[in-house]
């Protein structure tokens, strides 16, 4: 898959530091402009890209069927994981990532930014997949991105 390969290599190269103005969108955004494919000022329309919309950013796929490259469209995401002598939660109330690899059990380590208090691109491990030591609360969506033609 060349264009989410060319995703991937775009955002894995800006690890560490702020694109743009640190958002979450904007990462996504930038990530798939540069590298050929429609974002979703494209696919929804400018007028329809707000602060607050669930930004579509491609044809919807399933975890079954998720590879690096595609997106992650967050909202009110709830993640609590308990190894039994310790525990830790990380939300998404908001939140749009790209897939870096998909794990199994519902792991996926995702490139992100604006989260943990950093605007800089970083990688970090989600899940979307309860078991015994995870559960999950929220909405989220898959996108593969398109080509621009």
């Amino acid at each position: 898959m060349p264009l989410n390969q060319n995703i991937v290599n775009w955002v894995s190269s800006r690890v560490g530091n702020r694109v743009g103005n640190g958002e979450c969108w904007t990462l996504a955004e930038t990530a798939l402009r540069e590298s050929g494919a429609r974002t979703s000022n494209d696919i929804m329309g400018a007028d329809n890209v707000t602060a607050n919309a669930d930004y579509v950013w491609g044809d919807p796929v399933t975890l079954a069927n998720l590879t690096p490259g595609d997106i992650i469209q967050f909202r009110n995401y709830v993640v609590t994981v308990d190894n039994g002598s310790s525990w830790w939660q990380e939300t998404r109330p908001h939140h749009t990532a790209i897939v870096a690899s998909v794990g199994a059990n519902g792991v996926v380590e995702v490139l992100e930014c604006n989260v943990k208090g950093s605007r800089r691109v970083q990688r970090n491990t989600l899940y979307f997949q309860t078991s015994s030591s995870v559960s999950i609360s929220g909405s989220w969506w898959f996108y593969r991105p398109q080509p621009r033609t």
